[in-house]
């Protein structure tokens, strides 16, 4: 039988003092602790941030743009620059002595050549799609085939350009005298919707400057700009940017997240909003104003329905939600053609029919590839220009 002796009860008593405390945080444990984990989450963030920047380079095109204080971005005149986004690939933007994506001069028309001017925003100047590939070159190349002359492309597109002041260019396009206009809109030119003060004043030489919105204040911290900052941040790193390509590459996945996305997925819903209501009236208006004047200048207008990876995925699955419609925006824009009158050229199905039409756009960016261009190309061609040549011909 063991003897005990007062070392071993201290010894003991010790122990269990020991052992009873060290389940016990210190103060000073309860703020390390958290700012070990979150500057574990920042470090590894970090380190896929820069795995994703080397992998998948990015690059905007900034020495080219120009922002006025009223009117929308514009190209700067004789402009060269290198750009990319993550998605796709490295892509030359030179633009002529008036700021278009094109190498031909904007100058007086050379004789026994044949000019097309196209309006829209940044899907008709061929964003991250190399020059040669766009559609409107092909375009280009596809007439001089078909009517033994050269053909000249002035590409007024570029981004963020409203309907409102696509019409603005309209002064611009006539000088060029060109022998047809192309005026190509896609889904998000129409999302943004246009000030009621500059659409009453759109003949004015100078537009009134936009009415901006004020934000609400909460206590003196502005929470809605702090979520903003935050969603900047994340829409600006290269390893979210990939980990959503990966996660929206699934049509499905892609589709649920992007239907859930409110008022900026409400052209494919039935009946439309208010708000989308609004637009499309303001498109008419605006479409048929563009009509008149060039008609008066003896110039022909064509309208092409660019469509959005939302619509081609919806029509290649063969169906799609309640209260869904993917052919509901086109039918709008067609009827806005017809009160214009001028003809109207929808490519949704040519994509939906492609055998990778879903894989026609840069799954995060949105925009369109150059293999989507191409079908675009031959979708004009086969549905316009074909009939147009032959009426020539008669």
């Amino acid at each position: 039988m063991p003897v005990l002796t007062r070392d071993t009860v201290t010894s003991s008593s010790y122990s269990a003092r020991a052992s009873k405390g060290s389940g016990k945080l210190s103060k000073r444990d309860y703020w390390l602790l958290p700012l070990l984990s979150v500057a574990t989450i920042l470090f590894l963030f970090a380190a896929a941030e820069l795995s994703a920047r080397i992998r998948y380079p990015e690059k905007e095109y900034e020495e080219c743009r120009v922002q006025g204080a009223i009117d929308p971005r514009r190209a700067k005149p004789n402009c060269t620059v290198n750009a990319k986004v993550a998605e796709g690939p490295w892509v030359t933007y030179a633009m002529n002595e008036c700021g278009y994506r094109t190498p031909d001069s904007c100058g007086p028309k050379p004789a026994n050549t044949l000019r097309i001017a196209l309006l829209g925003a940044s899907m008709t100047m061929g964003k991250n799609v190399p020059l040669d590939q766009t559609w409107g070159e092909r375009l280009a190349r596809k007439m001089t085939q078909m009517s033994g002359h050269p053909v000249q492309v002035e590409n007024l597109g570029w981004e963020l350009l409203s309907p409102l002041h696509c019409y603005r260019q309209i002064g611009k396009v006539v000088s060029l005298q060109p022998d047809l206009v192309i005026y190509a809109v896609n889904p998000f030119d129409l999302n943004r919707g246009i000030d009621r003060r500059q659409l009453a004043q759109r003949n004015d030489p100078v537009l009134p400057a936009m009415q901006e919105a004020t934000l609400p204040h909460d206590g003196g911290v502005n929470l809605r700009n702090t979520l903003k900052a935050i969603q900047n941040a994340l829409a600006d790193s290269t390893a979210v940017t990939m980990a959503q390509h990966f996660l929206f590459s699934n049509p499905d996945t892609f589709l649920r997240i992007y239907l859930a996305d409110g008022d900026r997925a409400d052209y494919v819903r039935q009946p439309f909003t208010e708000a989308w209501k609004s637009r499309f009236a303001d498109f008419s208006l605006i479409l048929g104003d563009m009509a008149t004047r060039l008609h008066k200048a003896g110039i022909p207008l064509v309208l092409v329905s660019l469509p959005a990876r939302c619509q081609v995925v919806m029509v290649m699955e063969g169906h799609h939600p309640p209260g869904t419609d993917p052919y509901a925006y086109d039918r709008e824009l067609q009827r806005a053609a017809a009160r214009a009158g001028v003809p109207f050229v929808p490519t949704l199905d040519a994509f939906a029919r492609h055998a990778n039409g879903d894989k026609l756009f840069y799954v995060v960016d949105q925009h369109i590839t150059g293999e989507g261009d191409r079908v675009i190309a031959n979708v004009i061609e086969r549905d316009y220009l074909k009939g147009a040549f032959a009426t020539a011909r008669n």
